[in-house]
């Protein structure tokens, strides 16, 4: 089992006080606990959480749109209590049937992840996806913050993206099945690898947020491991970028073959390197190296830029 510190974690330090001042406060088994709070929420959501901790009692809240705001309603003293659910921006669908999360399969799984040194309270969230499925992914309340990024789930089915090769034709056609099943579109504003931080991140063409607001979704993965492209952040108000290009009409083979090359070059300066973006280029398929080096940027942009044609 693999977990690392969360760049964007799903759950902040004032959330979880929120989370699990309450943990001892009642006696329902989990089922009972959603039945109370789909009584005020309906049946229709966005999102479910399952905090299990040292008190070994489960915790269960629901993320909802109310008021045009996301709320999260969880149980105090037997009764809901509605409140800010402080959760950023992530694409979906909208709201879907309850019946779709799978409470059982995350209480279980947040007391299999349950330790009391290394994961002393977990977090297992899940939400309504682009497509109306929903996602799953845990997080280890720990000092740092952790997600559990192999035990994601999509539609109850185990659901990761594994660590990517770059120059791996394979690995990218994983990232790009990865990225179209949590989508529903091949359809892509922007590909970029950082050789910095060795992190993948496609940014899709405009969808939406749970609340209907217009967002640029993001899916990331890393070279170095494993990771879960859940949450799918959407950021509210980011420009739509370049025009869109479709993941299918270009070779993964020929991608991987020009990071290959700038990542093994003779002649460029591989420590100044930035990143490599492949972006629509009228009919073809676009891509251009940053780096910080302004002798290579001078003498070489034949090798920082190009152009894939349409297989």
């Amino acid at each position: 089992m693999r977990i690392r510190p969360a760049a964007v974690i799903g759950v902040t330090t004032a959330l979880l006080t929120s989370l699990l001042s309450g943990c001892g406060l009642f006696t329902d088994n989990a089922q009972e606990q959603l039945k109370k709070i789909l009584a005020a929420t309906g049946n229709d959501i966005t999102g479910m959480r399952v905090t299990f901790s040292k008190t070994k009692k489960v915790n269960v809240s629901v993320i909802s749109v109310k008021d045009g705001k996301l709320v999260s309603t969880r149980l105090n003293n037997g009764k809901p209590v509605t409140e800010d659910s402080q959760y950023p921006s992530f694409a979906a669908v909208g709201a879907v049937n309850s019946d779709k999360f799978l409470l059982d399969s995350h209480v279980a799984l947040a007391n299999e992840l349950f330790d009391v040194n290394s994961c002393p309270a977990v977090v297992v969230t899940s939400l309504a996806t682009p497509t109306g499925s929903t996602a799953a992914f845990a997080e280890c309340l720990a000092d740092p913050l952790t997600r559990v990024n192999e035990r994601s789930t999509l539609d109850g089915e185990s659901f990761f993206i594994p660590a990517i090769d770059p120059q791996s034709a394979e690995n990218l056609d994983t990232l790009k099945q990865a990225y179209t099943k949590v989508l529903g579109t091949s359809a892509v504003n922007s590909l970029s690898y950082s050789f910095t931080d060795k992190t993948f991140a496609i940014n899709g063409p405009t969808t939406t947020n749970p609340l209907g607001e217009q967002c640029s979704p993001v899916v990331t993965a890393r070279s170095s491991e494993s990771t879960t492209p859940f949450p799918v952040l959407c950021r509210v108000g980011a420009a739509a970028g370049s025009q869109p290009f479709d993941l299918n009409n270009f070779s993964t083979a020929a991608m991987a073959q020009v990071i290959a090359a700038v990542q093994n070059s003779d002649v460029l300066d591989k420590t100044s390197l930035g990143s490599i973006t492949f972006r629509a280029d009228g009919e073809n398929l676009g891509w251009e190296v940053s780096t910080t080096n302004t002798g290579d940027v001078a003498g070489h942009r034949d090798l920082l830029r190009g152009t894939i044609t349409a297989s």
